[in-house]
């Protein structure tokens, strides 16, 4: 009997995962990891938190939907199936597309762009989503100026303190924005 792993849309963060419940324990299980250190932290300490973080939660089945793409390895790797029952096609967006579009927005020659804040750019519009890891000044705010302009709707762009706050609005105004 074929196994199947439907994934329903919940929101723009959350995906359902409706499965045979033993299915579902065993993406638990597979969506699960320990926090490096976690033994040493007080919640852990106190036995309040075992220190493990669940992508996916068994009460409710909903996982990130960031995470289609390690549920479809995850399935093809135990003969599994997963059908969509929403569009997850990629949008079309080509590279070429991505530099036309930053050369509209009349960015100062002195923020010259980089290939890999390009890629970045034009991943995150096909994809509808991204997770972006970049180190310190390698130009991620150009990256979510490019975003922001592109989509040209109010941006919510959360910081964890308040001098990159400063520092996004200055960048930002240096791109041109007004």
């Amino acid at each position: 009997m074929e196994e199947v792993i439907t994934i329903k849309k919940v929101d723009e963060t959350y995906n359902k995962v409706v499965a045979d419940p033993s299915i579902v324990m065993e993406m638990n299980d597979h969506f699960t990891f320990e926090v490096p250190g976690a033994k040493f932290m007080p919640a852990v300490r106190n036995k309040v938190w075992d220190g493990k973080i669940r992508l996916l939660n068994a009460m409710t089945c909903q996982i990130y939907a960031g995470l289609n793409k390690y549920i479809e390895e995850f399935s093809k790797t135990r003969g599994y199936t997963v059908n969509y029952e929403y569009d997850v096609s990629l949008e079309e967006f080509s590279l070429k597309e991505a530099n036309d579009f930053i050369d509209t927005l009349s960015i100062p020659s002195e923020y010259e762009r980089r290939d890999y804040q390009v890629q970045a750019f034009a991943h995150a519009v096909r994809h509808k989503r991204a997770l972006m890891l970049s180190p310190t000044a390698s130009g991620k705010s150009l990256i979510i100026y490019l975003l922001a302009r592109y989509y040209a709707k109010r941006t919510l762009i959360i910081v964890p303190t308040t001098s990159l706050v400063s520092q996004l609005a200055s960048d930002f105004a240096d791109y041109g924005f007004v």
